[in-house]
């Protein structure tokens, strides 16, 4: 079972004019970096569409942010040969 992303809607307040990557990092808990990820790769949407990070959010600007899950991972075991010089 693949687990859901988390969404998240923020709308933004009276006297808030930033750069759009800046908010999400900010309202959203993540670094600028994962931001500017999320915007760049679909994950945010103002009012429905698709802007840049660079885009100045507007008070009254509704921000939808989708955060995927975290790609699962396959740990691998992997042969080692060891000489035991001395076992207690």
């Amino acid at each position: 079972m693949t687990p859901e992303p988390t969404v998240h809607t923020f709308v933004v307040e009276d006297g808030v004019v930033q750069r759009l990557d800046l908010f999400v990092a900010r309202r959203a808990d993540v670094s600028r970096t994962q931001a500017a990820t999320l915007i760049a790769t679909g994950h945010v949407s103002v009012d429905g569409r698709r802007e840049k990070a660079s885009y100045r959010v507007e008070p009254g600007d509704r921000v939808l942010v989708e955060i995927p899950p975290p790609a699962a991972r396959e740990v691998v075991a992997e042969s080692i040969p060891l000489a035991v010089v001395f076992e207690d």
